[in-house]
């Protein structure tokens, strides 16, 4: 599943899920993310696109920096799942001029 949405401040966040553990590592996430960075930049003209992952998701920060996303800070949540307090992690990828 890849998503956009928060659309604002000229640019938008992208939410990312490979489900089943035997569809991860195959460069899915990758794939979807590089599509989305062209669709958002290209086709919707925004300037900026933002995305976050917890801490101890290294799959994810590697799509991220392997697709041109900085990090950019991080903060910490309480997760609705187990009421546990996790680090998020944030990136962004800005248009090249």
């Amino acid at each position: 599943m890849a998503t956009l949405y928060n659309f604002r401040s000229e640019g938008c966040d992208l939410g990312i899920k490979i489900g089943p553990r035997d569809l991860r590592g195959r460069g899915y996430a990758s794939e979807a993310v590089d599509l989305l960075v062209s669709y958002v930049f290209d086709a919707l003209g925004l300037k900026i696109l933002r995305g976050s992952t917890l801490s101890h998701n290294v799959r994810m920060q590697r799509v991220f920096e392997k697709c041109g996303f900085v990090e950019t800070g991080d903060g910490s949540l309480v997760s609705r799942y187990d009421n546990r307090r996790y680090t998020e992690l944030f990136y962004e990828r800005h248009r090249e001029v």
